[in-house]
C-alpha cells in the first residue's frame, strides 16, 4: 500500500457481507463501472492500488478501526504515502458517516499529507487548504452522518418489530424463531435470509463437530489445523495477514451460551434475553461439561507436564502486533541451557503471516510483569464485612432468579407483554445497583505500603520447572489480570497489563539490562514521601531466580537513575534500539524515553541518588 511515486488508491466499501454477494451491484458499481474506468483515465499517469473494505460499516467507523482505509490514513499519517497520490472513491460516504467533526479529522489527516480525495459520482476533487472545496465537504459528510442516523432509526424500529415477535412466539413452520436483522450480528453457523434463524447449511454441522473435538480434549491449536485441512474459514479476517479459521473463532466459541441457544441484545438501552434464540449446538449438560473440562484444564497440568508459562493459557495474553494469543516452547538455542521463550501464536499456526513479533526468554518478561504488578497481586487486602458481601450477593442471586423467570413468562406470554418487559427493565436497574454495591464492598485501597510484599513472592517464580510456585502466581494473575499484551522486537520488548480494578501497567526492557516502568508517574503522585520511597525499595527487594537459581538482574531507570559509567551504555542502548526497532508501539515508547533521558542529563540533580 505504501507509494513512493504519486499513485491513484481506488477505494470501495459496502456496509454488510450481504451486500457482497448474489445479484447485488453495489461492490460492481464502485470497481468496475464506466465512470470507475473513466476515473482511472484521469489519472492515466499514476499506477492504480485499489482498496476494499466490504462488509465494514462506515456508521460505526469500523472501515477506519480496523480496515484498509484506517491502514492508509496511519500511513497518510506518517507521511508513507507519495504526495500528489489520490484516493478516489464513489461518493465522500464511502469514506466515513461519523459525526462531523470526527470525519472531518480522519479527512484532514489525508488531506494534510499532499494526497487528494476524488469523488467520481459528482467529479470533486478536495485538496489541501482548499476552502470551498472544504466546505462542500463537510456538508457531504454532515449528509452522510444523517443518513446513517436515519438508517440506525429504521434499524432499531425493525428490531423492536423482531423483539415483539420473539416474545409473541413467532416461528416458521420449521420451528425456528423470527431474526433479529440489521441489528447486531448473528452468529455464523446460523442463516437468516429466510427471517428466521435456521441453521447453516455448511458451518451449523461443523460447529457441532468443534464442540465434540473440544469435548474430547483437543487443544485450540489443533483444532484450527484440523479444520483448515478440511472446510473454508466462515469469513475473511479483517487483519490480511492472516488466514484460515482465526484462533479467536475457536478460544471464544465454548464460552458462549448461543451454543445452547440463547441471545442477548440490547435495543433503545433495553437488555432482552432469548434462551431459544439459535438453533442449539448441544444440550445444556453438555454445554456445562465442557466449561468444566476448560476450567480443569486452566487450573491443573499434566503430571508429565514440567514446563509452564506464567500468565499462558488464562486467555488474557495478546500479541501486540496482530492480535494472536501469546504461547511458550523451550529453546536452547544460542544458550548454555534450555530456557522457556514466549512467541506469538499466529507466526506458528501461520495466521499472521506479516507479523513481526520476536520470541522473548521468559525469565526476562516474567520479572518485567512481576516488578510490574506484584505489589497489587501480593497486597493484603484489609477485613471486609463478609456479612454484608453474602447478602448482596444473595439478593443479586435471587434477582437473577426473577429475571430468568420473567423472560420465560415473556417468551409464553401472548398478551400483557408490554408489563412484563418494564418489570424486567426495572429488575434489570435493580441487578446493576446491587453489582455495583458489590464491587464497591468488595473493592479495596491500600493505605499504607506493605513493607513484606515482594517478600510474599516466590523468589522462584521464574523457574519454569517449578510448577507449584507458579501455579500459585498464575492463580494470582488470574484474578487480578484482565489483560497482557507484548509488542517485542529483537532485543526490546513492551508489555502492557489491564488489572480488573481499571489500572494500566506498562514496562519495557531494552536488551537484558534497563528496565522502565513506564507507568510509574501516573500511578505515583509527588509528594507521597515515605510511601513512595518504601515502594520503590520493596519493589527491589525480590530477586527472582531461574532454574539453575541464577539471580535475573536489571539496571532500573524509572526509579533509580544510575551511576554516570553507565549512562553512555544506556544512551547508546537507546539510540541502537531506536533505530533498529520496526514496531511503532515500541518505538514511540523509546522516543519518549529518549526525550525524558535527555532532560534528565540538563539536570545533573535529578540523578544524584545511586543505583542499588
Amino acid at each position: 500500500m505504501r507509494s513512493n511515486y504519486p499513485t491513484l488508491y481506488l477505494y470501495s466499501r459496502v456496509s454488510t457481507d450481504k451486500q457482497t454477494k448474489g445479484h447485488k451491484s453495489g461492490v460492481k458499481r464502485q470497481t468496475e463501472s464506466d465512470i470507475v474506468n473513466k476515473t482511472i483515465e484521469k489519472f492515466n499517469q499514476m499506477p492504480v492500488i485499489t482498496l476494499d473494505d466490504n462488509g465494514m460499516s462506515a456508521s460505526k467507523g469500523d472501515n477506519i478501526n480496523k480496515g484498509s482505509l484506517g491502514e492508509f490514513i496511519d500511513l497518510c499519517r506518517k507521511q508513507e504515502i507519495a504526495p500528489g497520490s489520490i484516493l478516489a472513491m464513489e461518493h465522500l460516504d464511502r469514506f466515513t458517516r461519523l459525526e462531523i467533526t470526527q470525519a472531518n479529522i480522519f479527512m484532514s489527516i489525508v488531506l494534510n499529507s499532499n494526497v487528494d480525495i476524488y469523488t467520481w459520482n459528482d467529479d470533486a476533487l478536495y485538496k489541501k487548504d482548499d476552502f470551498s472545496m472544504a466546505m462542500m465537504a463537510l456538508m457531504q459528510l454532515q449528509g452522510a452522518n444523517a443518513y446513517a442516523a436515519k438508517l440506525s432509526e429504521r434499524n432499531i424500529g425493525s428490531a423492536l418489530v423482531s423483539v415483539k415477535q420473539i416474545i409473541n412466539g413467532m416461528k416458521n413452520s420449521a420451528g425456528y424463531t423470527r431474526a433479529i436483522r440489521g441489528f447486531g450480528k448473528n452468529k455464523f453457523w446460523v442463516d437468516t435470509s429466510s427471517g428466521f434463524v435456521e441453521p447453516h447449511k455448511i458451518y451449523f454441522p461443523i460447529v457441532r463437530e468443534i464442540f465434540d473435538l473440544m469435548l474430547n480434549g483437543m487443544g485450540n491449536y489443533s483444532i484450527k489445523q484440523y479444520l483448515d485441512e478440511r472446510y473454508p474459514a466462515p469469513f475473511k479476517s479483517a487483519n490480511k495477514s492472516k488466514s484460515g479459521w482465526g484462533p479467536n473463532i475457536i478460544s471464544t466459541l465454548p464460552h458462549g451460551r448461543a451454543l445452547i441457544g440463547e441471545k442477548r441484545t440490547v435495543v433503545e438501552g433495553k437488555e432482552y434475553v432469548f434462551s431459544d434464540y439459535y438453533p442449539p449446538i448441544c444440550t445444556t449438560e453438555e454445554f456445562a461439561k465442557l466449561q468444566v473440562l476448560r476450567n480443569e484444564k486452566k487450573l491443573h497440568f499434566n503430571g508429565n507436564k514440567t514446563a509452564i508459562g506464567l500468565f499462558t493459557g488464562l486467555g488474557i495474553a495478546r500479541c501486540g502486533d496482530c492480535g494472536c494469543t501469546i504461547q511458550t516452547f523451550r529453546s536452547k538455542a544460542n544458550t548454555k541451557y534450555e530456557t522457556l521463550r514466549y512467541k506469538c501464536s499466529g507466526r506458528t499456526d501461520g495466521s499472521a503471516k506479516d507479523c513481526r513479533c520476536a520470541t522473548v526468554d521468559s525469565r526476562f518478561l516474567e520479572k518485567v510483569i512481576v516488578l510490574l504488578i506484584g505489589s497489587t497481586i501480593y497486597q493484603q487486602i484489609p477485613k471486609r464485612d463478609t456479612g454484608l458481601i453474602y447478602s448482596i450477593e444473595r439478593k443479586i442471586k435471587d434477582k437473577k432468579q426473577e429475571i430468568e423467570n420473567l423472560v420465560t413468562s415473556i417468551s409464553m406470554s401472548t398478551n400483557g407483554f408490554e408489563f412484563l418487559v418494564k418489570k424486567l427493565d426495572m429488575c434489570s436497574l435493580e441487578l446493576k445497583k446491587l453489582q455495583s454495591d458489590l464491587d464497591i464492598e468488595q473493592s479495596f485501597l491500600i493505605k499504607k505500603v506493605d513493607l513484606s510484599i515482594f517478600e510474599r513472592i516466590p523468589s522462584d517464580v521464574l523457574n519454569y520447572m517449578k510448577n507449584e510456585s507458579r501455579i500459585e502466581v498464575r492463580e494470582k494473575i488470574r484474578s487480578a489480570v484482565k489483560s497482557i499484551v507484548l509488542y517485542a522486537s529483537t532485543g526490546c520488548f513492551l508489555v502492557e497489563i489491564m488489572l480488573f480494578n481499571g489500572i494500566k501497567k506498562s514496562g519495557l526492557l531494552l536488551g537484558t539490562k534497563f528496565y522502565h516502568d513506564l507507568t510509574f508517574d501516573e500511578l505515583h503522585a509527588e509528594g507521597e514521601g515515605e510511601e513512595l520511597v518504601a515502594h520503590v525499595n520493596i519493589h527491589f527487594k525480590w530477586n527472582g531466580t531461574d532454574k539453575n537459581n541464577n539471580y535475573v538482574p536489571f539496571v532500573d531507570v524509572t526509579y533509580d537513575f544510575f551511576v554516570d559509567n553507565q549512562v553512555n551504555e544506556y544512551s547508546a542502548a537507546l539510540t541502537k534500539a531506536c533505530d533498529a526497532v520496526t514496531n511503532d508501539k515500541i518505538k514511540k515508547a523509546l522516543l519518549k524515553i529518549i526525550y525524558d533521558f535527555d532532560e534528565i542529563l540538563k539536570y545533573p540533580e535529578l540523578r544524584g541518588r545511586q543505583s542499588s
